[in-house]
């Protein structure tokens, strides 16, 4: 015998996706660049549900090597690191999606007891310090980017990262 089936699927736009807690990446002070010195950022993590206990965190910070170059990390979370400030590397493969930021350093903290960074949040996870190259045309150049691309994150976690546009004179 044969039967007759239909099926009416409703609501097909309405899926919405689900939403995890967030692992965030920010510059929290506001540095210049000026040309012929150093540029200090601070670097701060925070999660959106205030959890500081959790397995860790891997990023890149890009920068345009042809306007900044690496100069040194300071002030770096201890507890549980294993890369720190691993570079500059070549960005051949573009992690950040921008053509200008051609290099990048590795960081890296894993903790295998969850209890990562085990701080009040939000933190400085570092301070990263650019020597900001003194033959720039600023008329032509006035700010360059500090970009930021994950390696690892949380399981159940989302990461996000707000780039920074430094500003150069």
């Amino acid at each position: 015998s044969q039967l007759a089936v239909s099926l009416s699927i409703n609501d097909i736009d309405e899926y919405v996706a689900p939403i995890y807690p967030e692992q965030s990446i920010s510059v929290t002070n506001a540095p210049k660049g000026i040309l012929g010195k150093a540029a200090v950022l601070e670097v701060s993590y925070d999660t959106s549900d205030s959890n500081n206990q959790l397995t860790g965190i891997g990023m890149r910070v890009h920068f345009n090597s042809s306007l900044l170059g690496f100069k040194e990390i300071t002030n770096l979370i201890e507890q549980d690191i294993i890369v720190s400030g691993d570079g500059a590397h070549n960005d051949e493969d573009d992690f950040d999606n921008d053509p200008l930021t051609d290099q990048y350093i590795s960081f890296g903290w894993a903790s295998l007891f969850g209890n990562w960074p085990n701080v009040e949040l939000p933190t400085v996870l570092m301070s990263i310090a650019f020597d900001v190259f003194d033959t720039i045309d600023t008329d032509a150049i006035a700010e360059t980017n500090i970009n930021f691309s994950k390696t690892a994150y949380t399981v159940g976690y989302a990461f996000e990262a707000e780039n920074y546009n430094l500003e150069l004179k």
